[in-house]
């Protein structure tokens, strides 16, 4: 499992209401493929983002669940 840190800030990921969704061009997601956030209610395309780097996800220390 990876987490990843983006190029930048992205406007509305925060949101309940986005989805993001990825074009993906060839076998894998990479850092410095873009993504755009969707409006799942009304469908309008949101703002373009950039994937960052793919980080190993490490449970912190004392995380049960």
């Amino acid at each position: 499992m990876y987490r990843n840190d983006l190029k930048s800030s992205c406007p509305g990921l925060a949101r309940d209401s986005d989805i993001m969704v990825i074009r993906q061009f060839g076998g894998s997601t990479c850092s410095g493929d873009f993504f755009h956030l969707v409006d799942r209610t009304s469908g309008i395309r949101g703002p373009t983002c950039v994937l960052g780097d793919f980080v190993p996800y490490r449970k912190p220390a004392g995380d049960e669940g």
